[in-house]
């Protein structure tokens, strides 16, 4: 047994959250998101700035870290992997600026495309490949100041924290005691 790649697991939810679609008033559905990449925690900002060229609608998978809880029993190592993930999910309005948080008739709005991402018939939430399922932890608007606030205008960011847990090795180790 070995433990699902990291970028099969970011790639199918990726796949995941580009399926994600929304429908304006009166109008036919299209993509939740126009953009969607992968982002290293340690290129935030990069992602930020990224912001002002990318469309109004646009997801960030930023993966924070992975994690293996191991345990032996008896003559056998077990380990369950774990992994943290950010999505940035950011909506832009250039006349209002409250309708990128809560949307209007031609956009959704950050709250509603956390919504979606949430939903499970997004097929995000729950399982995204054998033995891998996606479970929603903590989110929040994301406040941006300074600078970076005013090269995007008009642009909100929610921050969604996921945990991804799957992935199972056992391991059988020698004959001699372990202490």
């Amino acid at each position: 047994m070995a433990f699902t790649s990291t970028l099969t697991v970011l790639t199918a939810l990726k796949d995941a959250l580009e399926a994600i679609q929304w429908t304006p008033e009166g109008g036919d559905p299209e993509d939740a998101f126009q953009k969607v990449e992968l982002f290293d925690i340690d290129d935030l900002a990069t992602a930020l700035k990224d912001l002002r060229t990318f469309k109004d609608r646009a997801c960030f998978i930023i993966i924070d870290e992975e994690r293996c809880t191991s345990e032996i029993v008896g003559q056998k190592m077990q380990s369950r992997q774990s992994r943290s993930i950010a999505l940035l999910i950011t909506d832009r309005d250039y006349g209002k600026r409250a309708e990128a948080l809560i949307g209007d008739a031609t956009r959704p709005g950050v709250l509603a495309l956390k919504d979606l991402v949430l939903n499970p018939a997004s097929e995000v939430i729950g399982q995204i490949l054998d033995g891998i399922a996606v479970m929603p932890a903590t989110g929040a608007p994301i406040r941006i100041t300074g600078e970076e606030r005013d090269n995007m205008t008009g642009r909100l960011c929610y921050g969604q924290d996921l945990e991804i847990r799957g992935g199972f090795i056992e391991v059988r180790l020698g004959p001699g005691p372990i202490l």
